[in-house]
């Protein structure tokens, strides 16, 4: 199965699409609730507690990193913040459950302790993506899943308690094969997937799906623009509706990041792409207080790799953009705004010998505040997330080889004690008591004024 999903991820890198911006409704997908193998595993999940991480800078201390695995792959691709700051790690297990690939969700407390662990299993090909902690404390996972039957992949969406325990899941499958990247709850309850499709000899394209809170299908819809696109993560507005970041390749071969705003129902509001010779897909993507968007994306340089922080405004127009890490190799992962309106960005570096953690503070206009570079005792996988913890520390997750030649399941987290820029965010919202107090005040100086002045000219000598 490893390999096949090896092969199926070739398949969707080198796929095609036609040119054009466009969104359709097209036939929704056959619609299952299935009822999968789940699992809380018996087996006791090995913990490597790992040494004190060395700062290279003197950056936020390190308050502790583990790592969970088995005899096998252990991967984890989502982390989330939980109820007195614990942890959750969503990804995917074979040294777990049925022995092939399941949904894995970990939990944690907020000194890394082991609390919980279980699997989900469909088809023996079940890959987790992603994840997001519900309103209820509950959680929702989405990835994909090996339909037997038509001999491709399906989206597949499972939704537990916060125990992990199985509520309820359901797949989306039809044409081609179709990958869950990312899943929002809405404010109503619904939920909304982020997918892409690959049509066999046609290319692939972005989808969203937006389902009830019983995960029903209420709509689905394909956007593509370009030579070939891609996605990685979705965003619930403020406003109303969704914004989505990922990446179209062009006929040159170049990829920039592609960000698209949605209304409820899936209507493209704007859509806009950000090229630069250098540019690569966006991965990862916050609205910001202001209602503008920030995202993230790696620039391969010929020389080395950078990090590349974009910020818009509400209409996805740009307001500025910076590179951070020019000293060295350093790819980006995720980001978050911090609570003085700026960003913090998470990178790693490959030096050839060793990976490190490359992690950056911004101001809110983008100028580089600290950079903080840990080494890794090992190999970190492709994928890497960040959460904040209450603007008081921060916590990595993501999936680590430490000596042997499988993955385990990483979390670190760390002191978010560094300094901090002043909250000078022209975007700081203004009390309307304030407003009102000012124009109060002014309309009294110009009624003060005009007295005078009346009173003055009938006090002068005609």
């Amino acid at each position: 199965m490893a390999r096949l999903g090896r092969i199926l991820h070739l398949l969707f890198v080198f796929g095609l699409v036609g040119s054009g911006i466009s969104t359709s409704f097209f036939s929704l997908p056959s619609f299952q609730t299935v009822y999968p193998s789940v699992k809380e595993t018996s087996e006791s999940l090995e913990c490597t507690v790992g040494a004190p991480l060395s700062s290279l800078n003197g950056g936020p201390a390190l308050l502790w990193n583990k790592s969970w695995g088995g005899s096998e792959e252990d991967l984890g691709n989502k982390i989330l913040v939980c109820d007195n700051d614990g942890f959750a790690v969503a990804g995917y297990t074979r040294s777990y459950g049925s022995g092939d690939w399941d949904f894995l969700l970990l939990r944690t407390d907020s000194n890394g302790t082991h609390l919980w662990h279980k699997t989900y299993d469909r088809s023996g090909y079940d890959v987790c993506q992603s994840a997001f902690l519900c309103d209820d404390e509950g959680f929702v996972l989405v990835g994909e899943t090996w339909n037997e039957t038509t001999d491709d992949l399906d989206i597949w969406i499972v939704r537990t308690d916060n125990s992990g325990n199985y509520l309820w899941d359901s797949t989306f499958g039809g044409d081609g094969l179709q990958r869950g990247w990312d899943v929002v709850e809405c404010a109503n309850g619904d939920f909304v997937i982020l997918a892409a499709i690959q049509y066999m000899g046609s290319g692939y394209e972005v989808a969203v799906y937006r389902t009830d809170a019983d995960g029903n299908l209420l709509w689905a819809k394909t956007y593509e623009e370009g030579y070939a696109q891609i996605s990685y993560q979705i965003v619930e507005c403020n406003s109303g509706g969704f914004a989505f970041i990922g990446g179209v390749t062009q006929q040159s071969g170049y990829s920039y990041p592609w960000l698209v705003r949605i209304d409820a129902e899936g209507k493209i509001l704007w859509s806009e792409t950000y090229p630069h010779i250098f540019s690569s897909d966006g991965v990862a993507l916050v609205e910001c207080v202001d209602g503008g968007f920030a995202f993230v994306n790696t620039l391969n340089r010929p020389s080395n790799s950078t990090v590349w922080l974009y910020r818009t405004d509400e209409n996805g127009s740009q307001q500025w953009d910076y590179e951070y890490g020019f000293s060295n190799n350093t790819v980006a992962h995720d980001l978050f705004q911090c609570k003085h309106h700026g960003f913090t960005l998470l990178g790693s570096i490959w030096n050839g010998t060793d990976y490190f953690y490359h992690i950056f503070r911004t101001s809110y206009n983008g100028t580089l505040f600290w950079e903080w570079m840990h080494h890794v005792p090992g190999y970190l996988g492709q994928t890497q997330s960040m959460v904040d913890v209450n603007g008081e520390s921060i916590g990595i997750g993501g999936s680590i080889r430490i000596g042997g030649s499988w993955d385990d399941v990483w979390i670190m987290r760390i002191l978010d004690d560094a300094p901090t820029p002043p909250p000078t965010d022209p975007f700081i919202p203004i009390s309307p008591y304030l407003i009102f107090g000012v124009v109060i005040g002014v309309l009294l100086i110009i009624v003060g004024f005009l007295v005078l002045t009346v009173y003055w000219r009938r006090r002068l000598p005609k």
